[in-house]
C-alpha cells in the first residue's frame, strides 16, 4: 500500500454519511465552544463592571454583603454559563439526552452540597442579624456584654456586630453569639 492508496483510502472515509456527520458534529461543537467561551468572557466581565460599581457596591453594603459575597457571585454565574456552553456543545457532538439528563442531576447535587457546606455559618448569622435588626435588641451606641465580651456596639451587619472595646481596640461577634448567649446592656 502506497501514499496514493492512503489517499484514497482517506478520501473515501471522508465522503461516507457517518463520516461526515460526524466531522460536522465536531466541527460545529467546536464553533459553539468558541462561541460560547467568548460570550461567558464577556458576559462575566459586563457582570463584574456592574458589581464592581461604587454605587451599586454601595448599595450591597448596606445591607450587609460584601465585596467578597458578590466576587462569589459572580463566580457561580459565570461557571453556570459554562455548563450551559458545554451542554450545547455536548448536544451538537450528539451525546444522549439521558446522559446530560444524569449529568446535570449529578452536577446540581454536587453544587447544592457544596452551597451548603459553604454557607452553613453565614445563614444562622444572617437570620440572626435580621432578628436582631427586626427585634432592636442592640442598638448602635449600645454598651453590651455577651458571652464574656464587652463593648460599645459601632456597627450591626447582616453576619456580625462590631464592639469598640476602647480606641485602639475593636471586636467583631458573630450574630449568633448575641442570639445564644446571655446579653447584658449596661
Amino acid at each position: 500500500m502506497n501514499l496514493t492508496d492512503v489517499a484514497r483510502v482517506i478520501v473515501a472515509l471522508s465522503i461516507t454519511p457517518l463520516t461526515d456527520t460526524l466531522v460536522l458534529r465536531v466541527f460545529s461543537a467546536g464553533v459553539y465552544a468558541l462561541v460560547g467561551l467568548f460570550v461567558v468572557s464577556v458576559l462575566n466581565k459586563f457582570i463584574r463592571s456592574i458589581l464592581r460599581d461604587k454605587e451599586v457596591a454601595s448599595m450591597f453594603a448596606r445591607v450587609g454583603i460584601t465585596p467578597h459575597i458578590l466576587d462569589f457571585t459572580a463566580n457561580i454565574i459565570r461557571y453556570y454559563l459554562y455548563f450551559i456552553v458545554l451542554l450545547v456543545v455536548l448536544g451538537r457532538l450528539g451525546v444522549s439526552s439521558v446522559l446530560m439528563d444524569i449529568l446535570v442531576f449529578v452536577l446540581i447535587i454536587a453544587v447544592v452540597v457544596a452551597a451548603a457546606l459553604a454557607l452553613r455559618n453565614i445563614i444562622p448569622n444572617a437570620a440572626a442579624g435580621i432578628y436582631i435588626s427586626s427585634t432592636n435588641i442592640i442598638k448602635r451606641g449600645d454598651s453590651i456584654e455577651v458571652a464574656g465580651v464587652s463593648g460599645k456596639v459601632r456597627e450591626i451587619d447582616l453576619v456580625h456586630t462590631v464592639l469598640d472595646k476602647n480606641k485602639s481596640e475593636k471586636i467583631i461577634i458573630p450574630n449568633t453569639m448575641l442570639i445564644k448567649h446571655k446579653l447584658i446592656k449596661k
